[in-house]
């Protein structure tokens, strides 16, 4: 909410009241805190490039994901909300799962059951959850 409040007054020309101010300076200051480490310890703060690509992972896709919410109400397009939220969430893991094959090597055979299952579980339960409640909707 914080990104997308600046993303509404740059682009949209919404007011930057006083109160969505302090939730950037919030918001920011909670992601500076997370990634400091040893900042309140005593000990030397140190950024490699490890905890630089651990921030870019937390930072982009809540940056992109409010520019995308803006965008969307500036321009609207005629999508169900959960058509809409299934493409973003589809088209948003492409990039996710290209970066992860390349940074990572899978080992699927070392899954267990439990990873497996796992894994089933969310991608038909959780995300195959917002059909039936589409069609709820629209009936």
């Amino acid at each position: 909410p914080a990104w997308a409040a600046l993303f509404a007054w740059l682009i949209l020309g919404e007011r930057f009241t006083l109160l969505r101010a302090l939730a950037l300076i919030l918001g920011i200051a909670g992601v500076v805190i997370l990634f400091s480490g040893h900042l309140f310890s005593g000990r030397e703060m140190s950024f490699g490039l490890t905890k630089w690509l651990g921030l870019a992972s937390v930072l982009f896709p809540a940056i992109g994901f409010a520019l995308g919410a803006v965008l969307m109400k500036r321009t609207p397009i005629s999508l169900p909300p959960i058509a809409s939220a299934a493409w973003q969430i589809g088209l948003g893991s492409i990039p996710t799962v290209i970066v992860g094959f390349l940074w990572e090597q899978p080992q699927f055979a070392s899954l267990t059951w439990v990873g497996w299952l796992s894994l089933l579980w969310f991608a038909v339960i959780t995300l195959g959850s917002f059909a039936p409640l589409q069609r709820n909707r629209q009936e």
